[in-house]
């Protein structure tokens, strides 16, 4: 048995040990003045939704998940 998942409480520790610097990093990036500045810059703008971001948006979602799909299968 793997000495650190003795208990479930343990396993739990450990995975909030690793997301709570990752959600803390979160919380400072997003803060309150970046969120507005950024709501108030895309506001009224019409070409927020156009064909050239959504294809960038696809590219940047779909291309690491096949990079990973193609280096899993080697």
């Amino acid at each position: 048995m793997d000495p650190l998942n003795k208990t479930y409480y343990w396993s739990k520790l450990l995975n909030m040990l690793v997301v709570l610097p990752f959600f803390i990093l979160a919380i400072l990036f997003f803060n309150k003045k970046r969120v507005d500045k950024i709501i108030n810059e895309y506001d009224n703008k019409k070409s927020v939704f156009s064909p050239i971001n959504w294809i960038f948006f696809i590219a940047l979602t779909i291309m690491p998940l096949a990079t990973i799909i193609v280096l899993l299968r080697k």
